[in-house]
Formats: C-alpha cells, sequence, structure tokens
C-alpha cells in the first residue's frame, strides 16, 4: 500500500552527513524504519527534534513513512518550526486521502460538514501538494479536485497558507499597524493621490502599488493595466462568469474583482482561473486570500507586480529573506514612523 512522508528533520546530535544528500542538505536516519528525512543546508538558528523523537511520532500516528524527491523542499514547501513537524501535517497515507478528498468533493459545507471539511482539507494537506507539483499543475485542476476552496469560510486558501508557513505574521499587526499610516505619509511626500474610500486597507493597497519602487520605474506601461492585475472593478451585477471565461490576456494570474468602486466598494471576489471565490466585504481579507493563492496554487507573481508582493513576503508575513530593494523601501517607511513620532 502505497504511503508518502513529507517530513523535515531539523539538526539534532547525531545527524551525519550522508553520501548522496549533497544536494539538499544533510540526511537521517530515523531508528529502523528505513526513513531518511533530508533538510537542506541554511543558515541561522533552527528548532531541533532528535531522531528519537520523530520515531515515536511515526509509531503513535500508525503511518509508514517512505523517502521524498529532493524536488520537494522548494522555498515555499520547506517548514522551518517545530510545530509544523509535530503536528504531522506534512504526513499522510493516500488510500486514505483518496477517500477524504472525494468525501469533500459531494458534501457541501454547511451544519456538520463545516467541522469534517476542515478537518479533511488539513489532513489531506501533505498529499494536495504532491498532487499540485506532480499532477494538478493547473489552478482550474486544483479547484476542480478541491472545490471547497471555492466556496469554505472564505478562508480555505488562508487556512493552507498557514500550514505552509505557520510562523507568517498576522496581517493586521504587520500591516494595518506598522504600515498603514506610513504608506499615506510618503504618498503625501510623493504627492502622490490618495483615493477616498471608506475601507482603509483598500486605500493604502491602491497607493502602495503606485509607490512600489519597481513600478515607479516603469516608464511606458498603462499604470492601470498595472494596477488591473491586482484588482478589477465591475458594475453592480455584472456578470463574473463571463469575467472569468474572457478576461484579457494579463489578467490569467490571481486577482481580486471588486463589484463597485474604490469609493463605495460592495463585494470582493477572487478569480482564479475560470473560478470566482466569494470573499466578502472586507478588503483586507480577500486579499489575504488572494496572497495566499500563489503559494498555495504555487503560482508566479503576475508581470510588474513582484516588487509589490514581495512588500507583503518580506516585510508583513516576513516569510522570505529581505531582498536589497525591499529592504530600502521599508527603511523609507519606518523613516516616517520616526519622524511621526
Amino acid at each position: 500500500m502505497d504511503s508518502f512522508a513529507s517530513v523535515v528533520v531539523f539538526p539534532g546530535q547525531e545527524t551525519k552527513k550522508r553520501s548522496g544528500c549533497e544536494n539538499s542538505g544533510f540526511c537521517q536516519n530515523i531508528g529502523s524504519s528505513g526513513l531518511y528525512v533530508q533538510y537542506p543546508a541554511q543558515k541561522g538558528p533552527i528548532s531541533t527534534l532528535t531522531a528519537e523523537e520523530l520515531q515515536l511520532r511515526f509509531q503513535s500516528s500508525n503511518i509508514v513513512p517512505a523517502v521524498i524527491s529532493d524536488k520537494f523542499y522548494s522555498e515555499r514547501y520547506f517548514f522551518q518550526t517545530y510545530e509544523s513537524l509535530t503536528s504531522l501535517s506534512w504526513i499522510f497515507h493516500e488510500v486514505e486521502c483518496r477517500f477524504k478528498v472525494e468525501w469533500m468533493k459531494s458534501h457541501p459545507p454547511g451544519g456538520e460538514n463545516d467541522s469534517v471539511i476542515e478537518e479533511y482539507m488539513k489532513a489531506t494537506f501533505g498529499y494536495r501538494q504532491k498532487q499540485i507539483r506532480t499532477s494538478l499543475t493547473e489552478p482550474g485542476l486544483v479547484m476542480a479536485e478541491y472545490p471547497r476552496f471555492k466556496d469554505f469560510q472564505n478562508g480555505s486558501l488562508v487556512k493552507n497558507f498557514k500550514l505552509l508557513y505557520p510562523e507568517a505574521k498576522d496581517f493586521d499587526k504587520s500591516f494595518k499597524e506598522k504600515y498603514l499610516n506610513e504608506i499615506f505619509l510618503l504618498a503625501n511626500r510623493k504627492s502622490v493621490d490618495i483615493p477616498q474610500s471608506p475601507d482603509e486597507c483598500f486605500k493604502a493597497m491602491y497607493v502602495l502599488v503606485k509607490l512600489t519602487p519597481s513600478i515607479t520605474k516603469l516608464r511606458k506601461i498603462n499604470l492601470k493595466l498595472v494596477f488591473e492585475r491586482l484588482i478589477v472593478f465591475v458594475k453592480e451585477n455584472a456578470d463574473l462568469i463571463s469575467l472569468s471565461e474572457t478576461r484579457e490576456a494579463h489578467l490569467k494570474q490571481p486577482f481580486i474583482c471588486c463589484m463597485g468602486t474604490i469609493e463605495n466598494p460592495i463585494n470582493y471576489w477572487l478569480v482564479i482561473d475560470r473560478e470566482i471565490v466569494p470573499c466578502g466585504k472586507d478588503f483586507a481579507e480577500v486579499f489575504i486570500n488572494l496572497f495566499s493563492s500563489f503559494y498555495i496554487l504555487n503560482l508566479n507573481y503576475p508581470q510588474y507586480l513582484a516588487g509589490f508582493y514581495g512588500f507583503f513576503e518580506e516585510c508583513v508575513f516576513e516569510i522570505k529573506v529581505s531582498s536589497p530593494a525591499v529592504t530600502a523601501f521599508r527603511a523609507s517607511l519606518e523613516s516616517l514612523r520616526t519622524l511621526a513620532i
């Protein structure tokens, strides 16, 4: 019976380098299971778990692990916390996961189904990541296999992102409390128009696109086309299905659809491939879902917006090592915070 283990072991006293693992760091044999768990070489302090502790985890989970490929250890899939390992969220049994995936396809959210869906989405997380790397290579395929991404609590994408990055910082504290006012101050200093909007987060995002250094350097690109890669506005009662199926070439990556205007937003959706995901009336919520979708679906950022999203990777969620460009931009914002104090 096939099984698949996707586990990261952090270095303990008994870690040994082993032939064949040079490309992915070190390997360690876990007891008598025959499993060699690999982790990529990296700098800086990381958590530890001994071979004996991990072996106990395997014994208590009744799962027979198998070795995974080196390709598993990309930046977007590598856990760096003790909690991510001890939760066993990366260990799965394929037959059990297939049952849970099929169950979720046939059980819509509501009532008692909600708690089961949440449990099964978490239990199939590692299996789902394997599928995305091997067979579900397009967003539409992922959404068809996991339709609860489209309709469950406006947040399954976010919950999966937190499984990928359990140490990701809270958006409200890291963005709203640390950078919101500074973005408006920098906009005033650079004479960038600040639109009127009842949603301060929406307004700040709109301005941030115009302030992002990599975007300000664009000379021959219409800023409207850049902004549409993030948000598209539609009129009330617009045909969203038609929008998703006939979208223009520059809208191939996930984006936010806002019914209404920035001055009077009514509702938000995510457009992912040809799928529409309702995300309510809170811009922060839809943006976090959008950001999460690139990681969960293993997608590149839209053209021209890598610097914009890089700010959230490095300064807000803090899931990536800071780059010189983003560090300089963050410093310009933090200098305004110091002056405001």
